[in-house]
């Protein structure tokens, strides 16, 4: 099981590679294309997150209909 500070440690990193990531994005794009591939990714990422959460259910309903 993870720890609390150590899922603090994990998302502190994860917020400076995000930061370093968007400032090598500036050096080369513009602020309204940056937005757009921002926005694709959150798209992408709240897809998958549904897809997972499609998975777990469906696991959890066949685990439960097992069990009865």
């Amino acid at each position: 099981m993870i720890t609390e500070q150590e899922a603090l440690k994990k998302v502190r990193e994860a917020d400076r590679r995000v930061t370093e990531a968007k400032a090598r994005l500036r050096a080369h794009f513009d602020e309204e294309e940056i937005r757009k591939l921002e926005l694709s990714f959150y798209c992408r990422s709240v897809y998958a997150l549904g897809v997972a959460w499609g998975v777990y259910e469906t696991v959890k309903n066949v685990k439960t209909k097992r069990d009865d």
